[in-house]
């Protein structure tokens, strides 16, 4: 069924799925330096309304998905969830310099409230070698509503660099944090409109709230892992994403349905560790 490009077709007609590789251009769009926040607190959040791409249908899509008990990332069949980050690229370039990569560490959510689901439990994106010998960021994780992310349907909740004792740590410190309980009065959530970005810095503390009310609307996004080319260009082999291991990818490169099919059923493996049990 996930090589049979008329099901994909048939499953959500208003979206776009290429049968051949493709590569896009970035657009032009006034963006700010990101980079001040990413070092002062360790995220940030932006709202953005020049995506010029169909954010109901694309909900849409990963609403079908879960209908049909898929994981919701199989919504990168379509072209558009590739786009979404193109759009955003001044703004990724500022945390890491003009050169940079998609990571193969990409995901998609449907939260469902009546259910009880959460998002992600508590945890680092990176390691102790995340971070380059100036301070910044090897890597930056962007994450984009693609519906209304609220206290009640499980928005992102993060600690701040500066209410995080362990952040940077060289040592055994750095893997060790409490339940999410315990930075109730350090920590800020993270509500979202459609269409906002939230991106933090891989060594944060971060998690998905756990929805509270039964009658939401369920809380739909997306995540991409970018890394800065830098850290192939140091022959860094102590970095957790080996290029040889796990190739990047071209940030405005759209693959073709086999590639994407191949991919997908990789991060599915990849991430089993984090979505197979009720509580992730």
């Amino acid at each position: 069924m996930t090589y049979d490009i008329q099901f994909w077709k048939d499953l959500c007609p208003n979206l776009t799925i290429a049968e051949t590789d493709r590569w896009v251009l970035p657009p032009k769009v006034d963006s700010e330096d990101l980079s001040e926040r990413i070092l002062k607190d360790g995220y940030f959040h932006i709202q953005f309304d020049s995506w010029q791409l169909p954010l109901d249908e694309m909900s849409k899509c990963i609403q079908k998905l879960k209908d049909l008990d898929m994981q919701p990332v199989w919504c990168f069949m379509y072209d558009e969830f590739w786009l979404l980050t193109t759009k955003i690229h001044e703004h990724i370039k500022s945390i890491l310099g003009e050169n940079y990569s998609k990571l193969p560490a990409i995901w998609a959510w449907h939260i469902d409230p009546a259910k009880e689901e959460r998002g992600w439990k508590i945890h680092r994106e990176g390691y102790p070698v995340s971070v380059f010998d100036d301070g910044t960021p090897k890597t930056v994780t962007i994450w984009i509503a693609l519906s209304d992310a609220t206290h009640e349907n499980g928005c992102i909740c993060v600690v701040p660099i500066p209410n995080d004792p362990n952040f940077g740590n060289t040592d055994e410190s750095f893997y060790e944090y409490e339940s999410e309980d315990f930075y109730d009065n350090s920590k800020i959530t993270l509500e979202a409109k459609a269409g906002d970005v939230l991106g933090w810095h891989p060594q944060i503390l971060h998690w998905g709230k756990t929805s509270t009310n039964k009658n939401a609307t369920p809380r739909m996004s997306i995540s991409v892992e970018f890394i800065s080319d830098r850290a192939m260009q140091l022959d860094d082999s102590a970095f957790l994403y080996s290029f040889d291991e796990n190739p990047w990818i071209d940030p405005f490169y759209i693959p073709n349905q086999v590639k994407k099919t191949e991919l997908i059923s990789m991060l599915i493996s990849q991430y089993k560790h984090m979505w197979e049990t009720k509580d992730d």
